[in-house]
């Protein structure tokens, strides 16, 4: 695994820690099965270590995710969102 890229993982991880907070595999909405999540890797300092972050585009979802936190806890930075340049 290589830090900096975006992975997909494989279907066996998710049977084996469903339930764990993990992003939804193969989500399915109005009946629709959508695409694993995509996982962007970045290697921590001094470490070896090497965090998976999830990636989404339903903004909606999660500016209503996030609003109810900060609403909740007054501060909150376990979502952040990217702003796509061209």
């Amino acid at each position: 695994m290589q830090s900096g890229r975006f992975y997909f993982i494989v279907d066996e991880y998710f049977e084996k820690f469903d339930g764990n907070n993990l992003m939804t595999n193969k989500e399915t909405i109005d009946g629709k099965e959508h695409n694993r999540p995509c996982y962007y890797s970045f290697k921590e300092a001094d470490s070896d270590i090497i965090w998976m972050i999830p990636i989404s585009s339903k903004i909606a979802k999660y500016e209503k995710v996030y609003n109810e936190k900060i609403k909740k806890y007054k501060n909150y930075d376990g979502i952040k969102f990217g702003v796509q340049q061209y």
